[in-house]
């Protein structure tokens, strides 16, 4: 089975995925979000917690953790 990206609107605006327009636009966002991000090391500690991969006390996360 092929999993495949849909088209689509998001945020009211439509996008074609396989449109150059669309990959610039995502290449924007990825380069503001990973600046905004690594603005300072609380900023990307910060968004590591946020998104899953620190834990509230700043350890890894137990899914990124080596296995032991």
């Amino acid at each position: 089975m092929r999993i495949m990206a849909k088209s689509g609107t998001a945020n009211g605006r439509s996008f074609h995925l396989k449109s150059s327009a669309t990959a610039a636009r995502f290449r924007a966002a990825a380069k503001r979000y990973t600046k905004k991000a690594t603005k300072s090391r609380a900023a990307a500690v910060k968004t590591l917690q946020r998104e899953g991969i620190l834990t509230p006390k700043g350890r890894l996360s137990k899914h990124y953790a080596p296995k032991v």
